[in-house]
């Protein structure tokens, strides 16, 4: 028993009984009033409480406000950074910049040319191939099938 349980000891498991209670009857008499009889069936609220729920509406608009508008470190940085890219404006390519753009895109079409076969000669317009011609196709003759 001790081995099952660790650190019961030489203890018993013991159960108590519990009394087990019925419940109790509640006598109904004739002069008792029905709930169903005496409850207004509505679909409006009180004036009361709508204008207490409206009133907590507020208030956690209001505090999602006061929340918004705490900036912390991060939220000053991030808004500086902006400021400063906004006032720099959109950047201008130069010649340069464009110049160095058009040869990574030559390199880049040159390879891919490459992988694909076909060669590119300095006289050949985009779009233009010159000594391809699809393959011809190959006579296939019918292959005996086994049955």
């Amino acid at each position: 028993m001790a081995a099952d349980n660790p650190g019961a000891g030489d203890r018993p498991d013991i159960i108590v009984p519990w009394p087990k209670t019925e419940p109790r009857e509640k006598k109904e008499y004739d002069c008792d009033t029905l709930r169903i009889t005496v409850d207004e069936k509505t679909t409006r609220h009180d004036p009361e409480y709508v204008e207490r729920k409206l009133e907590e509406d507020r208030q956690n608009e209001a505090k999602k406000k006061a929340i918004a508008s705490m900036r912390t470190p991060l939220k000053e940085l991030n808004r500086r950074e902006r400021q400063i890219r906004k006032a720099k404006g959109k950047g201008k390519l130069t010649r340069g910049m464009l110049l160095r753009i058009g040869q990574v895109i030559s390199r880049r079409r040159g390879a891919v040319m490459r992988q694909v076969g076909i060669s590119i000669d300095a006289g050949t317009e985009v779009g233009e191939v010159e000594g391809t011609s699809p393959p011809e196709p190959t006579p296939t003759e019918p292959v005996p099938v086994a049955a």
